[in-house]
């Protein structure tokens, strides 16, 4: 089944849509005690002032603090002008670096157990993450994620946007992307292989991926500064499927279960797909990160139209308060919405599925075909020829 010769402009690198060990506590002036850097000294007379109204222990802790502080950005912009000028940096350099990440994190949890602005604890956390980032965008990844799994899910969450940033582009950023997260949460996705093709690689490591998307989740990572509001697991999957494949300009028959590992690899190692490719695949990695395939449709314009076909398919899982989650995925792109059933699933799906024509328009005749996923979320083969094969017509215009 080919689906339109056509990308939708805009959508950029994620194309999700959307319908909806603390240290000793501290006294309270503690929580004046990360200043901003311009802050300047204390002059005597303010000294003096504060002083009188604090008295001379509040204002030794404030300073004492402030000290501290600044130390530590010091010591955060110096090992990290170090990383950058070394490229890759040596082991003595990465320890130093993982000890002063260290120290930077111990400041977060000393201001959070003082209770101080968030404002400052902030401005803590971003010392952590530069050392983080700095030594995953220098080859140093191994260090950096070893020391985010040992902090809160804040840093975790700054280490996968880091992880995202530096994993590099194309087939082998995704491949880098996946083995450096799935180390995040404890997943071993096993590097590409010497002279393993990409769909090879993708074949072998689809559940793995799959399961490193569902902890991620689990684990509380949220709110990508690139993607502040989707699903984690989402975000990754239409990342995968835009960058992993490529639409071929032939007819590809999908593997009812979604297997890849036949599929011609193109251009820049990408897999050279169809539609109903996409559809299979997504909803087998949406299956390994926690997703339950519910089914496939085929809108199929009029003849008369000129216009292709196209196959999306829908999943769903447990949402909150009670409600159910839905997927609907049409080539990358991915929409997320709930419905009372799968029954009332479907509207959505071909509304989300007929977005395809969008460009040139909604075709003046189509039939749009549905059927429910088969044993372990199969796709239905009837699909791609929906009409010699007997099946019912779900909805239909001007036709």
């Amino acid at each position: 089944m080919s689906s339109p010769a056509l990308r939708l402009e805009g959508m950029g690198d994620v194309a999700v849509k959307h319908s909806e060990a603390a240290a000793d506590a501290a006294p309270p002036a503690a929580a004046t005690a990360r200043a901003p850097a311009t802050g300047g000294p204390l002059s005597p007379a303010r000294m003096l002032a504060l002083q009188g109204t604090a008295g001379n222990r509040a204002v030794g802790r404030m300073i004492a603090g402030l000290s501290i502080a600044r130390a530590i950005s010091d010591d955060v912009f110096n090992v990290t002008q170090e990383i950058n000028k070394a490229k890759p940096p040596d082991a003595a350099l990465v320890k130093k670096a993982i000890d002063v990440a260290k120290l930077a994190y111990a400041e977060v949890q000393r201001l959070q157990t003082a209770k101080a602005g968030d404002d400052k604890i902030e401005e803590a956390y971003k010392d952590v993450y530069r050392v983080i980032s700095s030594l995953i965008q220098a080859g140093a990844d191994n260090a950096a994620i070893d020391f985010a799994k040992t902090c809160d899910a804040t840093v975790q969450t700054g280490a996968l946007n880091a992880i995202r940033s530096y994993s590099g582009s194309g087939v082998e950023g995704i491949q880098t992307e996946a083995v450096r997260a799935g180390r995040l949460v404890g997943v071993t996705v096993a590097a590409p292989t010497k002279g393993q093709s990409s769909a090879a690689w993708l074949e072998a490591q689809t559940e793995k991926i799959g399961e490193t998307y569902k902890k991620l989740e689990s684990a509380g990572l949220k709110k990508l500064d690139n993607d502040p509001n989707s699903s984690l697991s989402l975000s990754f999957v239409s990342k995968m499927l835009a960058k992993y494949f490529t639409l071929s300009d032939k007819d590809v028959k999908p593997d009812p279960l979604g297997h890849v590992g036949k599929l011609t690899v193109g251009t820049d190692n990408q897999l050279e797909v169809d539609c109903d490719v996409y559809a299979t695949y997504a909803t087998r990695l949406l299956r390994a990160a926690g997703w339950t395939t519910v089914g496939y449709m085929a809108i199929v314009p009029g003849e008369a139209t000129g216009r292709d076909a196209h196959a999306v398919a829908l999943a769903k899982r447990s949402g909150s308060g009670g409600k159910t989650d839905y997927v609907a995925v049409s080539d990358f792109m991915l929409k997320e919405f709930q419905a009372a059933d799968d029954d009332a699933a479907r509207a959505p799906l071909l509304a989300h599925g007929l977005d395809i024509y969008s460009s040139k328009g909604e075709p003046a005749s189509w039939k749009a075909y549905y059927s429910a996923a088969g044993s372990g979320g199969a796709y239905d083969p009837k699909l791609v020829d929906p009409e010699k094969n007997g099946l019912s017509v779900y909805k239909s215009k001007g036709a």
